[in-house]
């Protein structure tokens, strides 16, 4: 079930839902358990640390940010967010 690419997705739209509906610590459980089970979910890393850099937690958004590049050198997001973490900035 967890090698299913569907069941990924389910798991970062819900995340992203949550975090519309601005429950962003229910998004980072969803996205930290899941991580559990896949952790070679780059997207997932990205979006974990997306989450955590607008919760001000730098240091953990800068690890899952380089390790979402470490899986996937192509993801933008996770590119713009590093650089913005190490320098103290918002996210993009």
């Amino acid at each position: 079930m967890f090698d299913d690419p569907a069941f990924a997705l389910a798991a970062n739209r819900l995340a992203g839902t949550l975090i519309a509906l601005g429950r962003a610590d229910e998004a980072e459980k969803v996205l930290t358990d899941f991580l559990v089970v896949r952790p070679d979910y780059a997207l997932g890393h990205s979006n974990l640390g997306s989450i955590l850099h607008r919760k001000g937690r730098l240091p953990d958004a800068i690890g899952h940010y380089r390790e979402a590049l470490r899986l996937d050198q192509t993801l933008v997001t996770a590119r713009g967010g590093l650089a913005n973490a190490e320098r103290g900035l918002p996210p993009p």
